[in-house]
């Protein structure tokens, strides 16, 4: 009976680096695609919309996902509350709001995320004054 080694029995040197050659080829095109699924499902999740202040207005009471505050916040937040506004110019611009006291005012704005199970609520921070003075967004 002839003993063969390990190499012998798997085929030539030669031949085990190509296939090994080729795994590390699929392995490294199988992530690079996984990984661009996950980046285009994140861009996807995120889409920002310009902001309207009839369909955020329209938007109240809508705490689940399909509510469009969540895409217009952020050109919210840039371009239309900028610091100094007053709270009236808030509420004419969008709309009376879910919360308030004397030095915040709050909008909901649904359920937010990739997944989204946690809801968002946009804080606008008034002064003494009534003026605005910062916006953020907070989950909870």
């Amino acid at each position: 009976m002839e003993r063969t080694t390990v190499l012998e029995h798997l085929g030539s040197p030669l031949v085990w680096n190509a296939a090994m050659h080729r795994y590390r080829i699929f392995l490294i095109i199988g992530l690079l695609v996984a990984f661009s699924l996950c980046a285009a499902c994140v861009v996807w999740s995120t889409g920002e919309t310009a902001f309207d202040s009839a369909e955020w207005k329209s938007a109240r009471g809508r705490n689940g996902s399909s509510n469009p505050r969540k895409s217009m916040v952020h050109d919210l937040q840039g371009a239309y509350l900028n610091k100094g506004l007053s709270r009236e110019k808030v509420i004419i611009l969008l709309g009376e709001p879910d919360s308030e006291s004397k030095q915040e005012i709050c909008y909901e704005l649904g359920l937010t995320g990739f997944f989204p199970v946690d809801g968002s609520t946009l804080v606008i921070k008034l002064d003494d004054q009534g003026l605005l003075t910062s916006t953020r967004v907070i989950s909870h």
